[in-house]
């Protein structure tokens, strides 16, 4: 009798530790993929791109793919994987940059069909007024469509060798950022390029821990001529 209340305490135990081990692989299954989603347009481009690579062991891990019940929607609509060299899987689709403007979701539903949702909001921007010739005085950028403290990425390129060029992240103050002749002595008179990105982050956590990232970003290109 005591032989057989022994085995059935076993069995009972061994059973609650490989539910235990299903529970905890599940959770382990679900934490240890790093979600990655980028979605990039630029001023005079007709698409937007969006994409979105899913990877084991956090970011720096290999993409995988879905597999599965796995899936992804991006507003509403289903992704198809694809693969290539040392990109490998990700999920990727193209839509009309005129039409883009405004709210959108991502939904990621795992192996085990739970719904995580990323929606976000693009933005977009405008530079107007812009004069094919500067000063080095300073260079005010109109940029409508950006609110107020909205950090950008401001990139100005010269065709010298020996220039140091501008790339440096600066802030707009009420729709309007200044660059100083101080930042403009870097440059030589000439053709200049200038390149000014808007980029909206959002980070993804899940328990507590890191578990993704989510990127959008908008860029404007002009050229000028510098003078004295």
């Amino acid at each position: 009798m005591k032989k057989q209340f022994f085995l059935v305490l076993v069995a009972l135990c061994g059973f609650a530790a490989c539910n235990n081990k299903d529970e905890n692989t599940k959770a382990e299954s679900s934490i240890e993929i790093y979600e990655e989603y980028k979605i990039s347009a630029e001023e005079g481009k007709e698409a937007v791109t969006i994409r979105a690579q899913f990877r084991r062991e956090g970011k720096t891990g290999s993409s995988i793919f879905l597999k599965d019940q796995s899936k992804l929607l991006f507003d509403g609509e289903p992704l198809a994987a694809d693969s290539v060299g040392k990109i490998g899987w990700f999920y990727e689709v193209q839509k009309r940059l005129d039409e883009f403007e405004g709210g959108h979701n991502f939904v990621f539903i795992d192996e085990d069909g739970t719904r995580e949702e990323r929606p976000f909001d693009f933005q977009l921007f405008t530079l107007d007024s812009f004069p094919l010739s500067v000063s080095r005085k300073q260079l005010i950028l109109n940029l409508p469509g950006l609110e107020n403290n909205s950090p950008v990425h401001l990139i100005l390129t010269d065709t010298a060798f020996i220039s140091n060029d501008i790339n440096t992240i600066d802030t707009v103050k009420k729709g309007v950022l200044v660059i100083k002749q101080e930042s403009l002595s870097n440059l030589e008179n000439g053709p200049v390029n200038l390149q000014i990105i808007f980029k909206q982050t959002k980070n993804i956590q899940k328990r507590g821990a890191a578990a993704g990232r989510l990127t959008a970003t908008y860029s404007i290109r002009r050229s000028f001529n510098l003078k004295d």
